[in-house]
């Protein structure tokens, strides 16, 4: 997918794209538990309150916060970082912001930072990647280097 780098050679010709849609990759469940909470939380406001307008707006944001599960997640990894769209949202890194990855049961996770940080979660970008990890992993070190940790 990535070719070595030549003086007239173009690093965003050489892209790595998917699409992660967790509500279409995970077992359905999961996702049916996911939307049984939600139903139920937006319920339970709305005895609470005894007004059904709570328990809609309650469900709503929940569904709101959970939007990464249930809208897809565009990736695109090439020759000079790391791009990520969701919804209306787009985050952009260029590899040299990036130091450390580590490998996740349903990804890789890039920090900016070169030993483990507390702010890791803050700072630090999440790409799921359940198909293709080990090509995205592959992807990585060619930009990163080293090992994961």
């Amino acid at each position: 997918m990535f070719s070595e780098s030549h003086p007239d050679h173009d690093p965003l010709a050489d892209q790595l794209r998917w699409v992660s849609h967790p509500i279409m990759e995970e077992p359905v469940w999961k996702s049916g538990a996911l939307i049984v909470i939600l139903i139920g939380i937006g319920l339970l406001v709305s005895f609470s309150f005894k007004e059904i307008g709570y328990g809609i707006l309650a469900a709503m944001l929940l569904a709101t916060s959970q939007s990464r599960y249930f809208f897809p997640t565009r990736y695109r990894v090439n020759g000079t970082g790391v791009k990520i769209s969701h919804l209306t949202s787009r985050r952009t890194f260029e590899w040299n912001q990036l130091k450390r990855f580590i490998i996740t049961v349903d990804g890789v996770f890039l920090s900016p930072f070169s030993s483990p940080h507390r702010l890791d979660t803050f700072r630090g970008i999440h790409l799921r990647c359940i198909g293709n990890r080990d090509e995205v992993v592959d992807a990585i070190k060619r930009q990163i280097g080293g090992r994961p940790i």
